[in-house]
């Protein structure tokens, strides 16, 4: 299993916006956030040493436990946008093969990164814990989850950020000396070649 040292880089973002007018309803695939200038999709190490090289949550053979984040710009929404969906899709390229039975079902976290991510975010910068389960089967491809109701909380409350904890529900770690993990696709990973980077889709009325 792969583990990635600190990467800072700031990467262009490419938006998909289909619009019926200028004051309609529209939709939006949110870019990834950067804020001070560090990228907000990453993987943090319950010992600390954050990275935004890679999205593998589980553990390693040394009982080491790794939490995951994503973070989505919601500047890039027009103003005035009143959002009336938002649909969270990744791309799951690897998975070990007893990480669900090991550390229960992988879920999402609804967190703060309004500050960046920092080793903090680990456990803290909590707004709703578990507000789904993204994944739950070792089978590679996309798994997708509704985070409407996430998405509206952030707007309602003036968040540049719309950010999520990717965890394991049950355990960290289980301390069996393997490797127990899922990899979500990112392309500056380098590792998942040719699927697509997280995507946050929102639609929206004006």
């Amino acid at each position: 299993m792969r583990r990635y040292n600190s990467l800072f880089a700031i990467a262009a973002a490419v938006l998909v916006v289909a619009c019926s007018g200028d004051n309609g309803p529209g939709a939006v695939d949110l870019p990834e956030a950067v804020v001070a200038g560090r990228l907000e999709h990453g993987t943090i190490r319950s010992i600390g040493a954050n990275t935004n090289a890679a999205i593998t949550p589980g553990d390693d053979a040394t009982g080491i436990a790794y939490r995951s984040t994503l973070g989505f710009d919601l500047k890039a929404l027009p103003s005035g946008a009143r959002v009336t969906s938002a649909t969270l899709d990744v791309a799951q390229c690897q998975a070990s093969a007893n990480v669900f039975t090991a550390l229960g079902p992988l879920v999402l976290d609804h967190i703060d990164l309004t500050l960046g991510l920092t080793d903090a975010a680990y456990s803290g910068q909590t707004l709703e814990p578990n507000i789904g389960t993204i994944s739950s089967t070792t089978g590679t491809g996309s798994r997708t989850l509704d985070v409407t109701a996430a998405v509206q909380r952030d707007m309602t409350a003036s968040r540049r950020v719309t950010a999520y904890r990717l965890r394991f529900r049950d355990h960290d770690t289980n301390g069996d000396a393997v490797a127990d993990f899922v990899q979500i696709a990112l392309s500056r990973d380098q590792h998942c070649t040719g699927q697509p980077d997280p995507r946050l889709h929102v639609s929206y009325d004006r």
